[in-house]
């Protein structure tokens, strides 16, 4: 679900909220963020939120959050958007995109692939210019990169 969550999701838990959106209730892609993160976190996987937001001037646009989770035997971040299903984004080596390298991505760019989810628990994988319009709407050069590293730390 994408949308404006209601009054009465909102003031759920993150666990609750998730449970709200597995029965098809909307919920805001922070929340997404923050369902990741909880699930991450139980699972000692080191990770943190990424806002991702154009400015026009001293003015804020369209905010949107997701996360990067950290692969300690490549000493790197990957980035994870699990509101549009985006598990991975991959180079033409096999390398996992980070945030940056994701927004920085030319739409057109045939050497990007990017692995997705689907509804019946399988996995897809998808040339990067398929994605949809929204993600574009979402994503690009243009846009600025917040990071907020509010993670549990009892990892190895």
């Amino acid at each position: 679900s994408r949308g404006v969550s209601t009054d009465s999701i909102t003031a759920l838990s993150v666990f609750q909220q998730y449970k709200a959106a597995v029965g098809g209730e909307r919920i805001w892609c922070g929340k997404y963020a923050q369902i990741f993160n909880l699930f991450a976190n139980a699972a000692k996987i080191k990770n943190r939120y990424i806002e991702i937001r154009q400015s026009y001037g001293a003015v804020s646009g369209g905010v949107h959050v997701f996360n990067e989770y950290y692969l300690p035997g490549k000493k790197k971040w990957a980035a994870i958007d699990i509101m549009f299903h985006n598990i991975a984004y991959v180079d033409a080596a096999g390398n996992l995109l980070n945030a940056v390298e994701v927004k920085n991505a030319d739409p057109g760019d045939g050497s990007v692939s990017v692995l997705q989810s689907s509804f019946n628990g399988s996995f897809i994988s998808r040339p990067f210019a398929q994605l949809e319009p929204d993600f574009f709407d979402c994503y690009g050069p243009a846009r600025s990169l917040y990071y907020y590293y509010n993670i549990c730390l009892h990892h190895q």
